[in-house]
């Protein structure tokens, strides 16, 4: 069985089901490593999702002017989840305070991301 750490770098689905549906024993020793593992392995599938979507809004072509304005509301949107990601993934030692506060910013501009896309596509179960 693959430990988390081995799995941070990988893009096997595989072993990433692997993981979920039998997770390996942890060394309650190291149960600070594994919670610091955890959290970055989170923050960075975070950052990969925002980049990833970031650099399919930069490759769109132009459109009318009301899609711009959508374009620069969904990058502004990127741009807080990205930078909220970072701080998580590089500063794993924050407070529990901080790490809401970072982790709150993620989740309202997914909303808001979300009601952007709804308006202007439609129903939301839709997207």
């Amino acid at each position: 069985m693959s430990h988390p750490a081995e799995l941070e770098d990988s893009a096997d689905p595989a072993s990433a089901l692997a993981l979920i549906t039998a997770p390996p024993r942890i060394d309650m020793d190291d149960l600070p490593g594994h919670i610091a593992r955890g959290r970055r392995m989170r923050s960075q599938a975070i950052a990969a999702m925002a980049r990833e979507i970031w650099d399919w809004l930069l490759r769109r072509p132009r459109r009318p002017v009301a899609e711009d304005a959508l374009r620069e509301e969904m990058l502004s949107a990127l741009t807080a989840i990205r930078s909220s990601a970072e701080v998580l993934r590089d500063h794993p030692c924050i407070t529990p305070g901080e790490r809401s506060r970072f982790l709150g910013i993620v989740l309202d501009e997914e909303k808001r991301m979300e009601r952007l896309l709804t308006h202007r596509f439609g129903r939301s179960d839709a997207i």
